[in-house]
């Protein structure tokens, strides 16, 4: 099960990054299509973490960090 899982993300982020004309996907790619897998114990712990999919994206693509309202940290 797990591998049909992580090849349907591989899958996705090659499509992505062909989509935007590249050759390769990156690891950024990767992890913003782990988050289309609901079941995933991976993205379970990043929405723990307090992060989505598009906070995967805006720091992939823009670099842009989402502020926590932690003051530590």
């Amino acid at each position: 099960m797990a591998d049909a899982a992580f090849q349907r993300v591989v899958q996705r982020a090659m499509l992505h990054a062909q989509g935007l004309g590249r050759e390769t996907a990156t690891g950024g790619d990767l992890l913003a299509a782990f988050f289309d897998e609901k079941e995933s114990p991976a993205v379970w712990f990043l929405g723990e973490q307090e992060m989505t999919q598009q906070d995967a994206v805006n720091f992939i693509l823009h670099g842009i960090v989402k502020e926590s309202g932690n003051a530590d940290g």
